[in-house]
């Protein structure tokens, strides 16, 4: 079974403040089966997050992406912009 790969990129307030609400929202990762994940900050703009959680199917991928506590804890963390998100599948 081919690994999934989601990306998430968007701007954050203050990564410091955001960091803790998405530690905090590692039950919303569990329910939807994320496998890993990691976080990395833009070299020139430290409040520009890319994210990047691995799931076993697409359509968990999906679920995790339109769940409204994923939006609520994203708005509560301080996410300033719309994400991009994209979902890929390993070759």
């Amino acid at each position: 079974m081919a690994r999934v790969l989601m990306v998430v990129q968007h701007p954050v307030r203050d990564y410091e403040a955001w960091r803790v609400e998405y530690d905090k929202a590692q039950p919303i990762r569990d329910r939807h089966g994320v496998t890993d994940a990691a976080v990395f900050r833009n070299a020139d703009d430290p409040n520009e997050i890319t994210g990047l959680h691995w799931f076993s199917s697409v359509d968990s991928a999906h679920a995790f992406a339109n769940d409204p506590d994923l939006r609520d804890a994203m708005a509560k963390a301080g996410v300033v912009g719309p994400p991009r998100i994209e979902i890929n599948v390993e070759a």
